[in-house]
């Protein structure tokens, strides 16, 4: 819709802590397969999620000891410009209440941040 190069934004990368099949998956899935502005990264390590304080304390007794927290980074020139995660008490992850790192609030805080 416009919204992303409105935002002066080049490309998204989607990390997640998982493989590569699943991400893939995940991509067609959202409808995404042809959408060059839109990367899906496996971290299945969780190394990068690591490297970026994203990784969860407790260990998901279902999901395994590597997972993520849900977070959205925008990053110019190699700086991180704004980092936004969402995690609330009982909520660790921000899969109930992700509104801070959604792309609607990511798109309005780039745009206050004024590099468009």
């Amino acid at each position: 819709d416009g919204s992303l190069s409105a935002a002066a934004v080049d490309a998204v990368l989607v990390i997640c802590v998982n493989d590569g099949y699943v991400l893939d998956a995940w991509k067609r899935a959202s409808g995404l397969a042809g959408a060059r502005a839109f990367t899906f990264v496996a971290d299945p390590f969780g190394t990068l999620t690591a490297a970026l304080g994203l990784s969860l304390a407790e260990p998901d007794p279902e999901l395994g000891p590597n997972r993520g927290k849900r977070a959205a980074l925008f990053v110019a020139d190699g700086v991180v410009r704004l980092r936004e995660v969402s995690e609330a008490e009982g909520d660790p992850t921000g899969d109930e209440d992700h509104a801070n790192s959604d792309a609607p609030q990511m798109l309005e805080s780039i745009r206050t941040l004024g590099t468009t």
